[in-house]
């Protein structure tokens, strides 16, 4: 009963709060408030194709601890608060596609919006450069936009291309070509070659991203 009492208490404060803070908020700063508030709420979920990308993932973020799949859920997923460098905090879920490809990662974003009601998803992974001359191993590509380049008409004399472009989250985009702090480079592990992550300084590349169902191997 006692339990009972303090959760209705609970409740009514959480309730008074959202009404007395959501008077003048727009639907979105309303709906950061309600995630800052809901435990089971996230700020950003990560979703990556390969089991290397996710140890990449959880090296470069020890906090993220494993949580085995619940109930109604067949995904396990790795969560915790990481710490930023003016002393706030990010509420962040990764998980891993169960198989390669748009579908699978569709399916994976779904389970995580239905799940855990983040304010950013984001697919974290390796990609190809078409260009060796700017681009290296190890420098980071972020979309601008992403090209879904499959879709297509097929005819007799030729193929007509039918692709879709989607814009990445103009905060997201904005934060990345802001960033000047080079806190997160010490946290780069050592390349194979023996250089150390304090000598690391990968090139950020921006621009639009081509996501398909192949492969491009190189030759």
């Amino acid at each position: 009963r006692s339990l009972q009492i303090m959760k209705q208490q609970h409740e009514s404060r959480v309730a008074e709060l959202l009404t007395s803070a959501a008077v003048g908020l727009s639907d979105k700063q309303a709906k950061d408030l309600s995630r800052r508030i809901d435990d089971e709420s996230v700020d950003f979920a990560i979703v990556v194709a390969l089991p290397k990308e996710l140890a990449a993932v959880r090296s470069y973020f020890p906090e993220l601890v494993k949580l085995a799949p619940g109930l109604s859920s067949t995904r396990s997923y790795y969560r915790g608060s990481i710490q930023t460098t003016h002393g706030g905090s990010y509420r962040v879920v990764v998980t891993l596609l169960h198989i390669m490809g748009n579908l699978e990662a569709a399916h994976a974003t779904s389970d995580l919006i239905r799940e855990w009601n983040p304010r950013f998803v984001i697919v974290n992974g390796i990609a190809a450069g078409v260009s060796r001359e700017k681009q290296e191993f190890g420098d980071i590509v972020v979309s601008s936009s992403v090209v879904y380049y499959e879709l297509a008409k097929l005819r007799a004399e030729d193929e007509e291309r039918r692709s879709r472009q989607f814009q990445a989250d103009p905060s997201l985009l904005d934060g990345a070509l802001n960033l000047t702090s080079p806190a997160w480079r010490t946290r780069l592990p050592s390349r194979p070659d023996g250089t150390v992550a304090d000598d690391l300084k990968p090139k950020i590349h921006f621009g639009p991203i081509a996501s398909g169902e192949k492969v491009s191997a190189a030759t």
